[in-house]
Formats: C-alpha cells, structure tokens, sequence
C-alpha cells in the first residue's frame, strides 16, 4: 500500500512562515482504523474532486485506491457539485438497493481544503429495518386499540340498550295504566268551556 506524505507551511496572521507541517497518510492503518468503526455492510469511500478514490473500506474498492475513479452514482455527483445530503441510489458496484450519506469537505479558519468528500453507504433494507420495526409495532398497536374499542362499543351498546329497554317498558306501561293521559292517549282530551 502506498504512503501519501503531506507538507504544508504554517504561517502567522502577517503571513511570515514559522514552521512546517509534515504528515503521512498511512492506508493500511487508517483501513484498520476504519474497520473496527464500520461493520460489513457499511461501506465509506473518501474521494477527491476527480473522483479518484483515496480510501475505501468496501471490498470492491479495496484494490482501487489511488488508482481507479470512483463509479459516477447520484451520490458522486452530488458531493462533487459540493452538496451534502442523502440520497437512495442503486449502488453499482454491488448491485444493491443503498442509502447514501454523502458530505463535501468544508474549509475551516484558515485550512482551505482539499476538496474531498466522503461517502457513506448502507443497505437500504438495513437503513430502514428500525422504521420498519417501528411500523410493525404501531400495527400491532392498532389493532389492540381497535379490538379494544370494539369491546368498550359493544359493552355501551349493550348498557344503553338495557336502558331503552326499561324506558319502553315504563312508557307502555304509563300509556296502559292512565288512559287519560293527554297527550299518551289515543284521543285528545276535550275541554268544555
């Protein structure tokens, strides 16, 4: 694996070089790095402005870096464009169904930038399982609540049927023991004036 060395002169506010910065850029134990981070079915892919892949830690990438471009997916030209965001795309190198988290890198004070962008990518079954979980669980709840609300309607219906019941039954039976009951009788009362 190669080894990428970096250098950079750090300057004051008036512009004078103090120092110089050097580092390295290790693959091999940033891979390992990143693979105690990342399970199997996640795959990250660090890429330049030109798509050439700087790290990946999916498979198919594996023995790309530093040599091949990356796929051209919706993702890709996202971030290129400098967006960040998320996308649902079908991911090529898998012929899988992702969803994809992808940033382009920002400046910060005085650092520009290198104009890098990461790519995050899982399994679209895999991304949703907790909503579809969810989903299920509100299922269930819903019919709990519905077969409840059944009981509680029957039990009304059948309390407020009991009291119709008794109230036809006191009705008739104050129609059947006053014959002159007004308006319950048959025939209007007449008055004699």
């Amino acid at each position: 694996k190669p080894i990428i060395y970096f250098a950079s002169p750090v300057k004051n506010k008036s512009g004078v070089a103090v120092g110089v910065v050097v580092a390295r850029y290790n693959s091999i134990a940033i891979e390992e790095l990143m693979h105690l981070l990342i399970e199997d079915d996640r795959h990250i892919v660090l890429i330049d402005r030109e798509k050439n892949i700087i790290f990946s830690s999916d498979w198919y990438y594996k023995d790309k870096v530093l040599k091949e471009k990356m796929a051209d997916l919706p993702s890709v030209r996202e971030v290129i464009s400098g967006k960040t965001g998320i996308i649902e795309e079908f991911y090529t190198p898998h012929q899988d169904d992702v969803v994809s988290v992808y940033v382009h890198e920002r400046p910060f004070g005085d650092f520009t930038g290198n104009n890098w962008s990461l790519i995050l990518s899982v399994d679209k079954g895999k991304a949703f399982a907790p909503i579809e979980t969810l989903k299920k669980a509100l299922l269930i709840l819903y019919g709990f609540i519905t077969f409840f609300c059944m009981i509680i309607g029957f039990v009304s219906f059948r309390s407020l049927s009991t009291i119709f019941d008794e109230s036809e039954y006191r009705f008739k039976w104050l129609i059947n023991s006053s014959p002159d009951c007004g308006i319950f009788s048959n025939e209007l009362p007449i008055v004699n004036i």
